[in-house]
Parts: C-alpha cells; sequence; structure tokens
C-alpha cells in the first residue's frame, strides 16, 4: 500500500481527505472489552465503514448477503491516490492487549490483493492511518504460486521496506472456509489461521521476535478489517479488493495460548470441537487405542446426539459413548477403535436442533519414534538420494560417476559451525550426486549454495526442515532436512538393501502448497544408466497442506486410490538384495508453475505389509424374523465372501449400551441364528469386523 502523501496533497488538497458512514449504537456489545457480530441482523450498527478514496469518487461497497459481508473496492480513476482499499472498522473500542478473531470467507483468489485485521488502529484517513494489520497475500509474488500469511506495520496508509515483522508461505484453498486470529499481547504480535473444519490447531502460526521494538510503536488503537489491491497497476479494470467475512469478535481480555475455546465459544448456535484426541495433527502419537473429542455446545440448540456420526479413513465408528459434562460440554468416546503404526483421517458431524452442524476433520498418525527405529522398519531420508563421491567445498564440481548408497545411515547434518555430522563421511551430507543418474534438476548450475547447503555440489535444493524434529535429530542437535524448490519433472533416485523377499506399504511425510502426486517406481534395470527401465508401484497423492510448516504423512496407493504394496521377490540366492528406485515429482509435467516449489519432503517410511488381503467390503445380506419362542428373532446371514459379523444390542439409541454382542461367521452359504430378545432391548446393529 504505497502511498505518496505529497502528491496525494498537491493532488486533492481542495477535499475533504477522510470520507466514511458511521453507524451509531453498540448493540453488538457483549461485556466491557468484548464485541462479535455474525451480520445476521444485516446492519453495520457499531461500525464504522471508511471510505479513504472518496476525494476521488471512489465508493467502495459494504454489503451483508445470508449474514456475511461482501467488502469491495473499484480501482481508483487516478494512480496517485493510491490503490483500492477498503476498511470496516469500532471508533469505540481502542485496545492494547487485544484478541481479535474473523472467518474469511470466498475472496477472488486471482486479485492480487492484502487482506486481514486491523489492530491498534490509529488516525484513519487518507495516507495517515497506523497500526499493525494481520493479513493474507494469495498472490505474494509473480514467481512462486502460493501466497503469504504476515504481520505488518503499517505508516502513513502504507507498509514501507523493513515493516514485514513476520512471515509464513502458504496457499490457502478458495473453496475452503478459514478463521484468522490477531493477538496482541503484551511485547509480542500474533497471527493465527484456522481451517472452520479444525478449530483445535492452527494451520499457520506466526508471531513478532522476542525484542522485536518494532511492536512498541503504536501502543493502542482500534481494531478493524481491510483489504487493498497489492500491484502497481492500480488504476486498471482488475485492480479490485474484494472480501467476504463472517463472525467478529474481538477482546480486551489476554487469551491464553490455547485459543480454541475462545474461538469455538463466538458462534452462538454451533457446536465445536474444543480438544482432541488424539490430538490434531498429532505426530508419533504412538500406541494410542481410544478416539476422543470434547464438545462445547449451546444450551439453545443442544447437538442431536442420535444423528452423529464418526468416521475413521472414511469407514463409519457405530460404538461410541456421548457424555455429558458441565458448562454444555460433551465428551464424545470411542474406545479401541485405534491401531498403532497407521495414519488416520477423522470426520466427525454434530447437528444440532436448531439446523446448524459442524464438521470437524482431523489427521493424525500412531507411529511412534521407536517403531520407526526398529528392524522392522526402512527408513529413507528424502535429501539421501544417490551419489558418486564427496563434495568438495571449494571446487563444487559433480563426480565422474554414480549410484552409491548407504545402508543404514547415521543422521546426517550441520552443526552450528556448519562442520558436517559425522564427521567421518559415514553419512549423506555433502555427498554429491550425478546428474541424469542420481539426480534430475532443471537448474543445473549452482547460483547460490545456501539452497543446497546439505550437499553443496549438487543443484537440488534443501531446507532445515519445518517439522517436528524425531528424537535422534534433537539427540545429535542438527536440523532434519527437507528437499525444497522442487520443479514438475524432476527425480530423484534411492537405493537400498532389503530383504529378499519383501512386501512393505511407503508413506512419505511431506508439506505442500498445492494438490500433487509424486510417482514412486522401482528401478528394474541398471540404475547406473541414464534411461533405466521404471516399473510404477504407485503414487503419492499429495493434498494442499496449506503451509509450509504444516506436514502430513501420505500414503502410497494404487489407481483406485487403495493402499498400494511394494513387494520384490528375486531368485538370486541371496537373503538380502539392493533395491533402487525413483521418485517422480509430477509426472512428466515441465515445469507447471502451479506446482513450482511447493512441495517440501522429509523422509520416507516403509512399513512391512501384512498379507494381502481384498480391499472390498463384503456384500452382507440378511432377513429378520420373530422366532418361534418367546422373546427371540431368527436371523438368516449370507455374505459374497466370508466375513466376520457382529450382532449387538441396546435399550436406547440416544444413550447407546451395545456391549460386545454376539459374533458369528458369516459366509456365501446362508446361515440361521435364533437371537434371544431381553424386552427391554429396542435396536439392534450388525458390525462387520
Amino acid at each position: 500500500m504505497k502511498i505518496n502523501q505529497a502528491l496525494i496533497w498537491q493532488v486533492f488538497r481542495n477535499f475533504t481527505l477522510v470520507g466514511s458512514i458511521t453507524y451509531l449504537g453498540l448493540g453488538g456489545i457483549l461485556g466491557q472489552g468484548q464485541f462479535f457480530d455474525d451480520f445476521e441482523d444485516g446492519n453495520f450498527e457499531g461500525w464504522v465503514l471508511q471510505n479513504n478514496l472518496e476525494v476521488v469518487g471512489v465508493q467502495p461497497s459494504w454489503t451483508i448477503v445470508d449474514g456475511q459481508v461482501d467488502m469491495m473496492c473499484p480501482p481508483p480513476p487516478v494512480p496517485n491516490a493510491g490503490p483500492a482499499r477498503a476498511f470496516m472498522y469500532l471508533p469505540d473500542k481502542n485496545y492494547s492487549n487485544v484478541y481479535a478473531a474473523v472467518d474469511v470467507l470466498n475472496w477472488n483468489n486471482n486479485i492480487n490483493q492484502a487482506f486481514g485485521i486491523f489492530i491498534r488502529m490509529e488516525n484513519v484517513g487518507l495516507g495517515q492511518t497506523t497500526g499493525y494489520i494481520v493479513n493474507y497475500n494469495p498472490n505474494q509474488t509473480g514467481s512462486v504460486p502460493w501466497g503469504q500469511f504476515q504481520i505488518n506495520r503499517v505508516i502513513g496508509e502504507a507498509v514501507p521496506s523493513g515493516n514485514t515483522l513476520a512471515i509464513d508461505s502458504m496457499e490457502l484453498e478458495p473453496n475452503a472456509d478459514y478463521r484468522m486470529v490477531a493477538i496482541a499481547l503484551e511485547g509480542k504480535i500474533i497471527g493465527l489461521i484456522y481451517d472452520l473444519k479444525d478449530l483445535t490447531r492452527p494451520i499457520s502460526r506466526i508471531e513478532t521476535a522476542t525484542g522485536d521494538d518494532r511492536v512498541f510503536t503504536y501502543e493502542q488503537g482500534s481494531v478493524g478489517l481491510f483489504n487493498f489491491y497489492r500491484s502497481n497497476d492500480v488504476t486498471a479494470s482488475h485492480a479490485v479488493s474484494q472480501t467476504n467475512w463472517d463472525n467478529f469478535y474481538v477482546s480486551d481480555i489476554s487469551p491464553e495460548f490455547e485459543p480454541a475455546p475462545w474461538i469455538v465459544s463466538n458462534i452462538p448456535g454451533k457446536p465445536g470441537a474444543i480438544e482432541l484426541t488424539p490430538q490434531s495433527g498429532a505426530y508419533l502419537a504412538g500406541n494410542m487405542s481410544s478416539i476422543s473429542a470434547l464438545i462445547q455446545t449451546d444450551a439453545t440448540h443442544p447437538v442431536v446426539a442420535d444423528d452423529i456420526t464418526l468416521q475413521l479413513n472414511g469407514q463409519a465408528i457405530h460404538d461410541f459413548t456421548w457424555s455429558p459434562m458441565e458448562d454444555n460440554r460433551f465428551l464424545l468416546s470411542a474406545p479401541d477403535t485405534l491401531k498403532a503404526n497407521q495414519i488416520y483421517s477423522a470426520q466427525l458431524n454434530l447437528p444440532t436442533t436448531g439446523g446448524i452442524s459442524t464438521t470437524v476433520i482431523w489427521n493424525f498418525d500412531t507411529f511412534s519414534n521407536a517403531y520407526l527405529d526398529s528392524q522392522d522398519v526402512i527408513l529413507v531420508e528424502c535429501e539421501d538420494f544417490n551419489f558418486g563421491g564427496m563434495c568438495d567445498p571449494q571446487l563444487l564440481e559433480s563426480p565422474e560417476s554414480g549410484g552409491q548408497f548407504i545402508d543404514n545411515p547415521p543422521v546426517s547434518g550441520l552443526d552450528e559451525f556448519s562442520n558436517p555430522i559425522p564427521a567421518d563421511g559415514s553419512g549423506y551430507v555433502l555427498k554429491a550426486g550425478l546428474l541424469n543418474v542420481d539426480y534430475f534438476d532443471f537448474d543445473t548450475t549452482l547460483v547460490d549454495t545456501s539452497d543446497s547447503i546439505y550437499r553443496l555440489c549438487d543443484p537440488v535444493g534443501t531446507r532445515d526442515s519445518l517439522d517436528s524434529s524425531r528424537e535422534d535429530y534433537m539427540a545429535a542437535d542438527i536440523s532434519e532436512q527437507d528437499v525444497f524448490r522442487i520443479e514438475s519433472g524432476e527425480w530423484l533416485n534411492y537405493t537400498r538393501t532389503f530383504k529378499n523377499p519383501s512386501r512393505f506399504h511407503v508413506y512419505l511425510r511431506t508439506s505442500s502448497l498445492a494438490s500433487q502426486s509424486v510417482t514412486f517406481s522401482e528401478i528394474t534395470s541398471d540404475p547406473l544408466t541414464q534411461d533405466p527401465i521404471l516399473t510404477p508401484r504407485g503414487t503419492f497423492q499429495v493434498p494442499n497442506l496449506t503451509s509450509s510448516r504444516h506436514y502430513q504423512f501420505v500414503p502410497l496407493t494404487r489407481d483406485d486410490g487403495q493402499p498400494a504394496t511394494v513387494e520384490w521377490t528375486s531368485e538370486l540366492d541371496a537373503a538380502t538384495l539392493p533395491f533402487s528406485f525413483r521418485l517422480n515429482f509430477n509426472g512428466s509435467e515441465p515445469q507447471e508453475f502451479l506446482k513450482k516449489f511447493t512441495l517440501f519432503p522429509n523422509y520416507l517410511v516403509f512399513v512391512p505389509a501384512t498379507n494381502p488381503v481384498d480391499p472390498t467390503p463384503a456384500q452382507l445380506s440378511y432377513s429378520v424374523l420373530r422366532g418361534s419362542e418367546p422373546n427371540t428373532l431368527a436371523i438368516t446371514l449370507s455374505s459374497d465372501k466370508p466375513t466376520q459379523v457382529t450382532i449387538q444390542q441396546s435399550p436406547s439409541i440416544s444413550t447407546p449400551q451395545w456391549g460386545s454382542g454376539q459374533t458369528v461367521q458369516v459366509t456365501p452359504e446362508p446361515q440361521s441364528i435364533i437371537l434371544t430378545v431381553p424386552e427391554a432391548v429396542a435396536f439392534f446393529r450388525f458390525i462387520q469386523n
């Protein structure tokens, strides 16, 4: 928002510099220092709708449709007025410590704009507004496809160079809904973004550095919302700013740094999860067997317990309890539903009597450090691809050959003094690969060695990982590494020694700013040639994880989406044999811009696979008739393939007491069983195990 105030004054000195519409009244006040507006009343009571471009005939629009605010500003007719921009703020609320939250919906992702929350806002007017903004920019630069989440200091309605206080690279999905939070507390400013489907864990958290004096420039002020166009072509027809808002909340009460209860409680009538077990994004959570969710509800619109649904990896979980707690809180618990060393996606749907429902989606894994370090698992760091020799940091020359590898390498990296760890060269740090044999990269020259410091002689980018550190890296006091600066069509080759025969499921640990695929292929001919034979074994379908700090395990899958099994058997009389494979990024799509530099793979996990099973669930057929004896039912069961079925009974569906039930083996041959039914029982269910 760069504005030349001197030119503005010369051109517009005969005009009023500030134009605004003030809606009097504080109907949205919740209490001292608190304000909430869901905009369902269709008005802007308590707000000032600020137009700093009135002097050039520009009129932003603030409209409320279906309880959501659409704030849009057209481009100005002259460039000296600065870009299109609009504001709305609370004039009667003056905050030093502040907690502000708003839902961000339906923005135009193609507009080069910034939007977010304004805090400690003062001197509101053309070329003079000051304060701090927590903002998201969908299109940060033209060289990469992602945006940025930022904290900025505003001086004279602009953010001069050197006033960006915190940054996270991220790419929000334009069709999803998010909550943005700004916190100013003592000597720190914090920005948070949540997916509305999971308000227990931010997908991005940024904060100002401890001791940054720039956070003390403005000590108090108003709070509001803003958007502005970011490019220099400010008078072009496309140079608009446009954002949709909902559910604005602000308080001067210092929140705890566990903000979930605060942001859930600000929407009347809407239930929300304030605590999840395992936690959202739980990493190496270990052998946890139960899943639970602490739910905050609204007394006026209670959750309809009978209609709650819970799914794990797309499969319905029926055996859960719904128990009341204090303060309109309930605990949903599903014991004995998780298995060790698995990845999970959980979905919980909470319908209410008022017609408002909440969907909670969260991901976690039940791996453990001990399991990853065990002899059953093979773990391959993505930066540890094949090589041909050691790198000379002075010459930075490529080797003459490649294809070498290290089995069970120690953790590698550089210490705080840039010394290699381990120092004896037994790890992959400072190894050098051969182009077109060990790797392929479009950038074949080392322009900036700071982007490949782990392997200085290779143009393949590596960076200190933003993932949570594993125990062995913490013990060695070095950083994990990600491969980065990846472009579509690039690839890396790896070799390790596996047992003969071997069967594995494979998982990729990565963050990503775009949905994309990574093909896993076995190299079935000489890996030292430039064009070996590749046999595809599956694909990692990586979702957009929105932030470069947000990591997840992604399973290797077949074309039908089912887990892929990597298996091989050699006729050679050897207990172990080298196995070479390739990771190909986004297939053969060369340098696709929307995926450029968006992937940050950390490591691969090879987990022993169990015996092959048919992933298609059995199709169960049944009939139920009244039995010949009192209080009995005659049940006939059959299925298209063998399966196991548990029949459970409960006197109630709202507070079920299913018990262990009766388990029977079902085959394609129909079989009949007689079930004794107590008089109190009213409900039955069949569960395929």
